[in-house]
């Protein structure tokens, strides 16, 4: 996966896979996500100038491995922690109710229902949550583990409390 996705020589990326797989088990959604985490934090860098597509991608193994010890569930856990919290809240809440979510049903639960709208764009934007072909009402989250890491925001103290004021507001 990450050679493919980096146009590397398996040899060459090698590294970098087994540091990847060492964080995230092999899941390829916190796989891809910790590929754009390097990256975004300059620890895997482009180099255009390079001769051919097989050296543009550059990166210092050792440096990747001291730098992150945190798992990458807690990587994505932190910038989730990091979003507008109308989004962070719209999301926490549609986690709670599956993996499919009705902006109707969803608006009955959330405070700020101005907010709703732009937090679904905000999400599909950043491919958090991809439109259901049947509704234009309905989403679905884009992988398991995405819904997984909302419910993780959610302290766990807490989650019994969530259910209980969704289940409130809906009945």
């Amino acid at each position: 996966l990450i050679a493919d996705a980096l146009a590397l020589d398996q040899r060459d990326a090698a590294p970098l896979s087994n540091i990847i797989y060492r964080q995230t088990t092999g899941n390829a959604y916190y796989s891809l996500g910790f590929l754009f985490v390097l990256a975004k934090s300059g620890f895997l860098q482009y180099d255009e100038a390079a001769p051919d597509a097989s050296t543009r991608w550059r990166f210092d193994a050792d440096a990747i491995q001291s730098e992150f010890r945190a798992s990458a569930q807690d990587l994505i856990h932190s910038k989730l922690m990091e979003m507008p919290s109308p989004v962070l809240e719209t999301l926490r809440y549609a986690s709670c109710l599956g993996a499919k979510l009705n902006e109707l049903l969803l608006s009955r639960l959330v405070y700020n229902r101005e907010a709703l709208q732009p937090a679904i764009q905000y999400a599909a934007k950043h491919r958090l949550l991809v439109p259901t072909p049947t509704s234009h009402n309905d989403w679905s989250f884009a992988h398991d583990a995405i819904q997984e890491a909302f419910i993780r925001t959610i302290p766990e103290a807490e989650r019994e409390w969530w259910h209980y004021r969704i289940g409130r507001r809906l009945w």
